[in-house]
């Protein structure tokens, strides 16, 4: 280009004059440059040069611009937002402007923000009206006005001249997209954890990054960075569908295309919160979260601006792959996935071999790769690589019921350590206390041990609910494949399967504030104890049970030799009944055909005596009637009357009706028994009624007492 171009741009870049004066001097400058252009005296990258200016009527000035914009997703860190708005305020390097976005906090911190926000014009808050409304940090983002744009963590700290030191390497080295320094590991008091080793510092090359994201994963602390505007505009903004990996994500993308850097000085704390309290903290949702999205991570190398560097990444095999076809670098590519021995690996290379043989055109292209029988080699390397067999570890998981339902989307979970007591926290929602809270101890066979259950607040850590060991039946419900263990001081379960339920009852209506149900929990992995536990239950059980059995075969024979007693009995009382039965009819026939002799009635009336005598007695000992036999005898008197009468009128006792004991004999002439009882005449009546006595008094048979003191039969 010609001086008098590169004065004109010089001049456009430099213009403080009014709106209207710089963009006449802006398009004098542009018409200047395109004649140069058309007549071939400027280089055909000055063009881009130029056209990366703007008119300065759109421009913006130093004064109301600033130079750096610092994102700041939030949520839920009341107790440390104040704490990372202070170090961001307190930068060597204050060009720069805060976006903030609370992602549906149900703390204080938005009462924190706001009062930040009102202090300092450079801070601008945004809300989302729930949690995961948008994706807060591409939100952030799209409100940014800086030309670099650094990430920050609600709960993390900036040391006082991070911002100054990447904004002056990005300065000199224009050919880097972002800068990352290391980090220094704090818990929540803020104190060093030297133990964990989270992030690496190591500067590499972009095809060296991305080889270690492919075969490690991340080691980049994600709010160190500072990155390129014009980055996000080349490569896009963060994955909203991805919750776990989405700063992976983001640097695969980069480095496919741009050089990054990582500063060796430490300047960011990073912020280990208590009970896996992190967005991206070990606990199980997180694990399972970032296993499908490692999966979509790894798309990344088979896309074709990943193949085009396939042999750049993979130096080692630099000769194999440079030639190779795209199905022999896919079939590359699976092959070091399954080396890799992560589960999403493994899972992403036998699903990338299956779509391979599946393809005739492919599988034709890798027959040097595979052997006679390569349908037979994948079942068998399916088999044997298994990706879905995981490694448990004891994790809780905590589900609160929305409509009575209990579902995975409504619920929380977290690690704890085996065979040692630990304590675990999860937040937990307001919810209907009606309905039980659900905790589900593990996922696996073992033993829970549990020796605290509260809930507490967030806020102030009141205990608002705390469950009673002692009336654990009455507090503590059991469900799926839990078993209540015989324990005195703790909620011990055994859990047989991978699905124990422990529902938490009686649970009063809790106060609107953010919540978190605290346990003390101890997972035993060997169950030998148990099983001996069970196998002496086991014994006493059976011991029990064969007690039980003699008990009831004792009770079964006395229950049958009673009832041979009474068969027996039942037999006496039916003879002692057609004793009885064959008297009174004996009585009866007598009477009839006595009933004309006044001294064959005083025999009777005698013998009715002795009976009432011999069978019942007194009225004062057995409950007779002394008067019984005076009125069978004045019947008897009755009768004789009677008969007298026919005897008189010489029709003798044929055709006669006479009423004694219950029927009416009737006679005839020349029979000598009662045409209905068949009693004889003479059948010395009296004493077959007093051994009726004896025998009715001796088996105690009330029926047939009170049959024959009153005179009749029963």
């Amino acid at each position: 280009m010609s001086s008098r171009s590169s004065v004109s741009c010089q001049s456009l870049r430099h213009w403080r004059g009014t709106t209207a004066d710089g963009d006449r001097k802006y398009d004098r400058g542009a018409s200047a440059i395109n004649r140069h252009y058309r007549a071939g005296r400027a280089s055909p990258a000055d063009v881009p040069a130029f056209e990366t200016l703007v008119r300065p009527s759109q421009q913006r000035t130093q004064r109301d611009v600033p130079r750096v914009s610092v994102v700041l997703p939030s949520y839920n860190h009341e107790r440390f937002v104040a704490c990372a708005l202070d170090s961001i305020l307190a930068q060597t390097y204050q060009d720069f402007e805060i976006i903030i976005t609370d992602d549906g906090s149900t703390d204080r911190s938005i009462d924190v923000l706001r009062t930040y926000e009102h202090a300092d014009s450079r801070i601008k808050l945004f809300l989302n009206r729930f949690n995961y409304e948008t994706h807060s940090l591409n939100k952030c983002v799209h409100q940014a006005r800086g030309d670099y744009i650094a990430v920050a963590h609600s709960d993390d700290e900036f040391a006082p001249s991070k911002l100054e030191q990447q904004v002056n390497f990005l300065d000199k080295h224009p050919e880097v997209a972002a800068v990352f320094t290391a980090a220094r590991i704090v818990n929540q008091l803020g104190q060093e954890l030297p133990n964990y080793t989270l992030f690496d510092n190591t500067n590499r090359s972009r095809h060296e990054w991305l080889r270690h994201f492919f075969l490690k994963g991340n080691c980049l602390c994600h709010p160190s960075v500072l990155i390129r505007r014009s980055v996000h505009d080349s490569v896009g903004l963060y994955n909203p569908l991805l919750g776990a990996l989405d700063d992976l994500d983001m640097w695969v993308r980069v480095c496919l295309h741009h050089d990054i850097h990582v500063l060796p000085e430490t300047l960011v704390n990073f912020r280990i919160l208590d009970w896996s309290g992190n967005a991206s903290g070990d606990k199980p949702e997180n694990f399972r979260r970032g296993q499908y999205e490692t999966i979509k991570i790894l798309d990344h190398f088979q896309r074709p601006e990943g193949l085009a560097q396939l042999h750049l990444i993979f130096r080692e095999a630099a000769d194999q792959i440079l030639h190779s076809s795209h199905a022999e670098k896919h079939y590359f590519l699976a092959m070091m996935a399954l080396n890799a021995g992560h589960l999403a690996h493994r899972f992403w290379g036998i699903d990338l071999l299956y779509r391979l043989l599946s393809n005739p055109e492919t599988r034709s292209q890798l027959e040097f790769f595979l052997s006679s029988a390569p349908e037979g080699d994948f079942i068998r390397m399916n088999g044997n690589l298994n990706p879905f067999t995981v490694q448990h570890r004891p994790a809780v998981q905590v589900f609160w019921p929305v409509t009575g339902a209990y579902s995975e989307l409504n619920s929380r979970s977290a690690y704890y350590a085996p065979e040692e007591w630990r304590e675990v926290r999860i937040p937990v929602p307001a919810w209907d206390t009606v309905a039980s809270l659900r905790v589900d101890p593990c996922d696996f066979p073992c033993v829970v041990k549990i020796s605290e259950l509260r809930i507490l607040s967030r806020t102030d850590g009141r205990c608002l609910w705390r469950a009673c060991l002692k009336d654990r039946e009455g507090t503590v419900m059991l469900s799926g494949t839990a078993v209540w263990l015989s324990d005195e001081h703790n909620i011990s379960i055994l859990s047989t399967g991978a699905d124990p339920q422990i529902y938490l009852n009686t649970i009063p209506r809790l106060p609107e504030v953010p919540l978190e149900l605290q346990l003390w929990i101890k997972a035993e992995r060997d169950l030998e104890g148990v099983s001996r536990e069970m196998a002496s239950q086991r014994e006493a059980t059976q011991a029990e049970v064969v007690t039980l059995r003699e008990a009831l075969a004792q009770a079964v024979r006395a229950e049958q030799e009673r009832a041979v007693a009474g068969e027996v009995a039942q037999a006496e009382v039916v003879t002692l009944r057609e004793l009885l039965a064959r008297a009174v009819r004996a009585e009866q026939g007598a009477r009839g055909r006595g009933g004309g002799g006044s001294g064959r009635g005083r025999d009777i009336a005698r013998g009715a005596d002795a009976g009432g005598a011999g069978g019942a007695g007194p009225r004062s000992r057995r409950g007779g009637s002394p008067g019984r036999g005076r009125d069978i005898e004045r019947d008897l008197g009755k009768g004789r009357a009677r008969g007298g009468t026919a005897r008189r009128r010489g029709g003798g006792i044929a055709g006669r009706r006479r009423r004694v004991a219950g029927h009416a004999h009737r006679g005839s002439r020349g029979r000598k028994s009662c045409n209905r009882c068949a009693s004889y005449r003479r059948c010395g009546i009296g004493e077959t009624r007093r051994v009726a006595w004896l025998a009715a008094a001796r088996h105690a048979i009330p029926g047939a007492r009170t049959g024959l003191r009153r005179g009749r039969m029963d």
